[in-house]
């Protein structure tokens, strides 16, 4: 866990919800929206791990395929929200996943671009590669 101090409710909460807003979009299918809450260097480098994208997989990703209720991770738990400094912040996010017994801890870092909080790095992440 990164040093820094506790952030202010409200500024916790708004990350919180952001949280929420990116894993309903990740529920929903819809890459290209949660791609949208992360900042412009996140992106980047989360398409760097790809091997670049051709029609169909362009096609793939624009066309939202829901989880449904029974394929949904949920955020269990938001905590330890802290200021990082340089309109940086992190905190940790318990999720649940379908199927996984266990619940999976991540810690999300934000990044404040023009006003706005984007996801800056997820760590702890799975992560994998399609053949």
């Amino acid at each position: 866990m990164p040093a820094g101090e506790r952030l202010q409710t409200t500024t916790a909460r708004e990350l919180e919800a952001l949280t929420r807003r990116w894993i309903t979009c990740l529920n929903e299918g819809e890459l290209f929206r949660a791609y949208g809450l992360y900042t412009d260097e996140y992106l980047s480098r989360l398409l760097a791990r790809q091997r670049g994208f051709d029609r169909t997989a362009y096609d793939l990703l624009a066309t939202p395929v829901s989880a449904g209720k029974e394929g949904s991770t949920s955020l269990v738990a938001f905590q330890d929200a802290r200021d990082l400094g340089a309109d940086r912040a992190g905190a940790i996010a318990s999720l649940s996943y379908p199927g996984v017994p266990d619940e999976k801890r991540l810690f999300l870092v934000f990044q404040r671009c023009e006003g706005t909080w984007r996801i800056d790095d997820v760590i702890g992440e799975i992560s994998f590669e399609v053949p």
